[in-house]
């Protein structure tokens, strides 16, 4: 259930405003809305430390450290901002350090190709006037100059030659490109490159001896956070001469808090309910047992709009049905509440409304899976005297002639569920005529729905199908876009009216994919089964390669059936049913203003 929100203002004196703000935060229950732009140097002041702080763990976290086992005392924020360009100027050294590194070896391959000799004993023989100079030619340019007396081939790979050229005069040279000499020897360079490694082990060394200060650094981030918050909520009030102004939302059931904290305080305040055009946050609050939900609404990122439906109840019936029409194995459902179970047992800190949710679609799982035979894909399974009890021929995974009974039951599931958006908007409308339209949508779904099973599944069409769809159609016309003038009315809904109805028609055909994606589940793992028992198991290596076989195959197939239930499972809920409820999911979080 998506919770009433007031709209609450608060004038507050300019000498009490930071004390004042500090106890609405303590109250924590009213989320601000800023009535200025939050602008001050002491929040960019603010922000950068955050900054700098998060960049510091950071580093600590994307080294590979150990971790030294070592007590400390607690720290000043002062201190701990000494932590922290300390660890940025260790990680500095370490990045010259790494760029020396590269420099030198670059410097010391160029010696491993020209061959070890000494800069110095070159420039010597320039006070001599004897030049030396090297170049790397081609075979080409190296044939057109090599009978010349002044010519050295030092060495030769593959097609490339490496030479040297003896002039007695400086401004002489060869028309080719000329190969600079380095100017350190190689032994300086081996014995730099020594002492940059040795200083960059001490570096991470020091560079690790600051882990410990890891929590420090990240209780200062949400220290400095809290203050941001603060800072742009005291920043973000409307200021007059001698009061300032501060407005926000509030959980109607909180506002006695509010009113209390104002005349307990002697400040000014205004409770309103927010007008059509505002947008207050979304708060839901569900029964425990819902909250289970919630951790695929997270993932998925999406949150209703204050004025939309909470559909949290009805996206986890319906989606515990289309997991389980698509994973379609109850093999696979055990698994999962196996898996589901040792996980839970394992780590018991992690918050329950995932692992309960698992259960749920575990359970959905192993019951479609047993009516309809299917024990990860192998037919003889379902054939056992017990299991083959709980076997509903019209579902059967194995039997041809159960195709279209299932594709049906997928309409009727398709049918059912859009019927529940509408009926929720006609709850909402009831006190409109508007509410009518509605009802018009549920009647043409219906005639929709006998028109796909005669076009698609050669079912006969009924009679009084002909008749919701005639009435459907006359109400949704007259009454989507009711007014004195019927026929005005009318024209203004009839291109709408058109688009729903071709949307209406594809949206229940849209169900068909909980058959078609099921049934590629099956076939996929069945076609396995046969290839690795087919393969023979009577030897030992037989055996072991239909079980890599089977394991490989149903692994990949439970990968599948995952995205799947993401791709499609989602979207019968998110796209199809969302859209005959007018859903946008343009909500925004309730942050009430509270110290965390």
């Amino acid at each position: 259930m998506i919770v009433k929100m007031k709209k609450v203002t608060m004038m507050v004196s300019n000498k009490d405003k930071e004390e004042s703000l500090a106890l609405l935060r303590k109250e924590g229950v009213m989320h601000v809305r800023h009535l200025s732009t939050p602008q001050a140097a002491e929040i960019s002041s603010n922000e950068e430390k955050i900054s700098q702080a998060q960049k510091a763990l950071i580093i600590l976290s994307q080294e590979k450290l150990k971790e030294h086992k070592k007590t400390i005392t607690s720290l000043n924020e002062h201190e701990i901002t000494s932590k922290i360009q300390q660890i940025f100027s260790i990680r500095q050294t370490i990045d010259d350090l790494d760029k020396n590194i590269q420099d030198t070896e670059i410097v010391l391959s160029w010696y491993s190709l020209w061959g070890k000799f000494y800069p110095e004993e070159i420039i010597q023989l320039r006070n001599k006037d004897i030049y030396i100079k090297l170049y790397l030619l081609n075979k080409n340019e190296y044939n057109g100059i090599r009978n010349q007396n002044n010519i050295y081939l030092i060495k030769q790979v593959d097609g490339s030659f490496y030479i040297s050229a003896v002039f007695y005069k400086e401004d002489l040279s060869l028309p080719f490109e000329e190969i600079k000499i380095p100017s350190q020897n190689h032994d300086e360079l081996s014995e730099k490159l020594e002492i940059y490694k040795k200083k960059i082990t001490e570096n991470k060394k020091l560079l690790s001896e600051q882990i410990v200060f890891k929590k420090e650094i990240d209780e200062l981030i949400q220290r400095l956070q809290n203050k941001n918050k603060f800072l742009e909520v005291f920043y973000g009030m409307r200021n007059e001469e001698k009061f300032s102004l501060i407005q926000g939302f509030c959980p109607e059931q909180e506002v006695p808090k509010i009113i209390s904290l104002a005349k307990k305080n002697n400040l000014g305040y205004l409770i309103e309910t927010p007008s059509q055009d505002e947008e207050p946050p979304t708060l839901i609050k569900n029964p425990k047992w819902l909250t289970m939900v919630n951790p695929i609404f997270e993932f998925i990122n999406t949150l209703p709009g204050y004025a939309e439906f909470d559909i949290s109840a009805v996206f986890l019936l319906f989606f515990s049905i289309f997991f389980a029409m698509i994973v379609g194995d109850a093999g696979y459902g055990l698994l999962f509440f196996m898996a589901t179970f040792f996980i839970r047992k394992k780590f018991k800190n992690i918050p329950p409304q995932p692992f309960h949710l698992m259960y749920v679609l575990s359970i959905a799982t192993i019951v479609w899976g047993a009516i309809s035979g299917t024990w990860f894909s192998f037919e003889q399974i379902a054939k056992l005297p017990v299991i083959n009890s709980l076997v509903i021929n019209k579902v059967n995974s194995f039997a041809k002639e159960s195709q279209l009974f299932v594709m049906y039951l997928c309409f009727v599931i398709g049918v059912v569920h859009l019927t529940i958006g509408h009926i929720m908007k006609y709850i909402r409308e009831i006190n409109s005529v508007n509410s009518l339209t509605q009802l018009g949508w549920i009647s043409i779904l219906w005639g929709l729905f006998f028109l796909a099973g005669t076009l698609i599944l050669n079912k006969p069409f009924p009679v009084f199908a002909k008749y919701l769809l005639i009435v459907g159609v006359t109400t949704v016309l007259i009454f989507s876009n009711f007014q004195k003038n019927i026929i005005k009315g009318i024209a203004l809904s009839f291109v709408d009216t058109f688009l729903g109805c071709t949307g209406g028609f594809s949206d229940i055909i849209s169900y068909l994919r909980l058959f078609a994606v099921g049934s590629a589940s099956v076939a996929i793992a069945s076609s396995f089964n046969t290839m690795a028992i087919g393969g023979g198991t009577s030897n030992v290596i037989g055996g072991i390669i239909a079980a890599f076989i089977i394991f490989f195959a149903h692994a990949l197939n439970i990968t599948l059936s995952f995205l799947a239930v993401i791709v499609h499972g989602l979207r019968l809920n998110m796209l199809e049913f969302s859209g005959h409820l007018g859903m946008q999911w343009s909500g925004h979080k309730y942050e009430p203003f509270r110290e965390e």
